[in-house]
């Protein structure tokens, strides 16, 4: 689906469902008319309007993240591609639905008028039996092990006081010169210093690996992500396309910037190719792909990301959110130059080999960030 049909559609269900739901219902049954208050009273009139102004805004946002992360809408007949987690769905499941009950209650504080808490508890329990016996279920069978990893860490209704996943800690991106030695540059005098900057594939996996932290990555096993992208590096033997192996998802899924890495040392190159491989949120996936191919580094990374990500997803439960998953990637491998691999994905990719499995929780255990 397109952003822009994605927005249209949002916009014409934000009228039709909450519109009705939080607006023209509430007029029926009130006409809107505000009765009289007294003076010591009037806070309650003041708390509804924040809440109802909070409510509108929040509806917006959560209707928002739809179109720019989850390239749909939030109406069953029109779903989001991907599942949708970024911005206040990092803290609560249903905002959306906490948006609407927030609006009717703030309007039965505001005019005031009781029938609308009646009814906005009407509401909450109408919205909290389709979440619990359509939507959860729907949307475990959509999206698999990664809504499953969501709904345990995120609560439904009562937000959590911490985003998810939670933010790693910054560290430096740059060892000091006595605790690193650079291997990998055959220019280097051994050392990550002032007289030389190049970071080590080393220092790539220790930055990735605490970047990462927190966060799962979708296998029947349920592993640490950064297992991904050591996977992927494992599978390449030039330096300087381990690195952006390892740096792939950094800047898409965790708070690290392309200017933190130009600061750390990292040569253009290498940031031009993590830059490539960064799937931006309003860019539609064969968009995306176009800019990996025009990329060297990138491009080769992400024919191992692909094949990697296709071993995976072919050890997953079958539906068809999966298997148009796996079609993209396919189609992505051609246009990258590289075949369908086929079946052959599950085991020329090495995914979730016993040996590497143990290579990759050694070094992570190494950097002392397991």
């Amino acid at each position: 689906m397109r952003k822009a049909t994605a927005m249209a559609g949002s916009v014409g269900f934000f009228l039709l469902a909450p519109g009705i739901v939080a607006g023209w219902v509430p007029w029926r049954l009130t006409g809107w008319r505000m009765l009289e208050l007294p003076p010591d009273a009037l806070s309650g009139r003041a708390a509804g309007a924040v809440l109802v102004t909070s409510g509108v805004a929040v509806l917006v946002h959560a209707f928002a993240r739809f179109v720019l992360e989850g390239t749909g809408t939030p109406a069953p007949v029109a779903p989001p591609e991907q599942l949708v987690v970024g911005g206040l769905y990092r803290y609560v499941r249903n905002p959306m639905y906490l948006a609407v009950v927030a609006i009717i209650v703030g309007q039965a504080l505001l005019l005031p008028h009781l029938v609308l808490i009646a009814y906005a508890g009407t509401v909450f329990a109408a919205v909290a039996a389709f979440v619990r016996w359509y939507e959860e279920p729907h949307l475990s069978r959509r999206f698999g092990l990664d809504y499953e990893a969501y709904r345990r860490a995120v609560p439904a209704w009562w937000p959590r006081l911490r985003r998810w996943p939670p933010r790693p800690e910054r560290p430096p991106l740059t060892p000091p010169p006595e605790a690193r030695v650079d291997a990998s540059n055959p220019e280097s005098d051994g050392t990550v210093g002032p007289r030389n900057r190049m970071p080590s594939v080393e220092d790539a996996i220790a930055l990735a690996a605490r970047a990462h932290r927190g966060q799962w990555y979708g296998t029947p096993e349920s592993e640490p992500y950064v297992f991904h992208p050591l996977r992927v590096m494992l599978s390449l033997a030039d330096p300087a396309d381990q690195i952006v192996a390892v740096l792939h998802d950094a800047i898409e899924d965790t708070d690290v910037e392309l200017d933190d890495l130009a600061e750390a040392g990292y040569p253009s190159e290498i940031i031009a190719a993590v830059d490539s491989l960064t799937h931006r949120a309003d860019e539609a996936y064969n968009e995306y792909i176009e800019r990996v191919a025009a990329n060297d580094i990138a491009r080769r990374v992400k024919l191992i990301d692909l094949r990697h990500n296709l071993a995976n997803d072919r050890r997953l439960p079958a539906s068809p959110e999966n298997a148009e998953r796996i079609a993209r990637y396919e189609r992505a491998l051609v246009r990258l130059g590289n075949p369908s691999c086929g079946r052959s994905c599950g085991t020329a990719a090495g995914a979730a080999t016993a040996a590497g499995r143990r290579l990759i929780i050694k070094v992570v255990r190494f950097l002392e960030v397991a």
